[in-house]
């Protein structure tokens, strides 16, 4: 591990909802709580209440009549963008490109969440699912937001076509993947998440990681859909959608519904296009 790199500190109110996101249920009440008692949470969660999607027939600011408007699945995909959002300052500093690199974390885990649907898996594992979506490069966040002028040099690296990953070993001594598992096993995250932010760029085959399995579908998709990951790099190849992948599109409404949900969760965590 590269010494200078330390995990990301959370504030109190976000570490609590981090852990309490991760369980295999969430109480509605305790969320609640959590979410009144931090104010970027709060105003997250009533901006998606209040908005014209929402169809409010009238202005709440209340979190315990937002989250039963807009419900709890998505007031807990709201909350955990907004921990994650607020965790990652400094990114543009570091050469990414923030507008896109929040697009691309907010799309992979709509479709984590489609494709775990798709494959007829649990609750849970579709929730879980959206949460490795969400986080599945917060070892890049980490080390962007912590160290931006060297993730710089790893940006410069990537403009001269080296693959990501070397580049990231090259001047940290790990990857993104390798240090994001560290920093989920630290911020108390279940040990199947943890390894599946570890391996998402590994091959998987086994069936018994089908979680990291929906991951690696759902960055296929969003690669097809023409959305980068921040680095700025000179595309690969497209992938062609499969027709598993048209069949998770369509559980979301298609290309253009999946583009007209991620304005809706941008506009509620305050990420409005540049």
């Amino acid at each position: 591990m590269d010494s200078r790199l330390e995990i990301p500190a959370l504030p109190a109110s976000h570490a609590r909802a981090l852990q309490m996101l991760g369980g295999d249920q969430t109480d509605i009440g305790d969320l609640a709580e959590v979410v009144e008692g931090d104010a970027g949470l709060a105003g997250s969660v009533l901006r998606a209440a209040n908005s014209a999607a929402s169809a409010p027939v009238s202005r709440i600011t209340s979190i315990h009549l937002a989250i039963p408007r807009i419900g709890l699945r998505v007031t807990r995909e709201i909350v955990l963008g907004t921990v994650a959002t607020r965790a990652f300052q400094r990114l543009v500093d570091a050469g990414m490109d923030v507008d896109e690199t929040w697009s691309h974390q907010l799309m992979v885990a709509m479709l984590c969440h489609g494709e775990a649907r798709r494959r007829a898996l649990s609750v849970d594992a579709a929730e879980a699912a959206y949460m490795l979506g969400l986080l599945h490069d917060v070892g890049r966040l980490s080390m962007a937001s912590q160290e931006p002028l060297r993730y710089r040099r790893v940006m410069q690296l990537i403009e001269r076509e080296m693959d990501p990953l070397q580049a990231e070993r090259m001047i940290f001594g790990l990857t993104h993947a390798e240090w994001g598992g560290e920093v989920a096993r630290a911020w108390d995250m279940d040990e199947v998440l943890s390894e599946a932010i570890e391996s998402h760029h590994d091959d998987v085959q086994e069936e018994r990681a089908r979680l990291a399995q929906t991951l690696h579908a759902a960055r296929r998709i969003v690669q097809n859909l023409g959305i980068g990951d921040g680095l700025r790099r000179t595309p690969a190849e497209v992938p062609a959608r499969t027709e598993e992948d048209e069949a998770t599109l369509a559980l979301l409404g298609g290309a253009e519904g999946l583009f007209a949900q991620l304005e809706w969760y941008r506009g509620a965590m305050t990420l409005a296009a540049a």
